[in-house]
């Protein structure tokens, strides 16, 4: 994944492993912690495979500054892949 903010704290090189759509191994350059912290604290669906998104708009630039991919729009060419409750996908994951 690229650098990203987990439970407040910055997280690089991080690297989910999943198995049936659950994270069985987390592995990161650094911030594993916060990564830890922030699944341990949403529950059993903090492991759950959520969903794949890809992105077309080439409007929806990821900042340079503080890079960042919004939750309500993906541009072109970011694929998308998370974890968690489901349920506003129409999943059986709730959370």
């Amino acid at each position: 994944m690229p650098p990203s903010q987990w439970n407040g704290g910055p997280v690089t090189g991080l690297k989910l492993e999943f198995v049936e759509g659950r994270v069985v191994k987390v592995t990161a350059e650094s911030g594993k912690e916060h990564v830890e912290a922030e699944m341990k604290q949403a529950g059993n669906v903090g492991r759950r495979f959520r969903e794949f998104a890809l992105g077309f708009n080439p409007q929806l630039a990821v900042p340079e500054r503080n890079p960042w991919i919004p939750y309500y729009g993906y541009g072109a060419g970011v694929v998308r892949l998370s974890h968690g409750d489901n349920s506003e996908l129409g999943g059986a994951v709730r959370g």
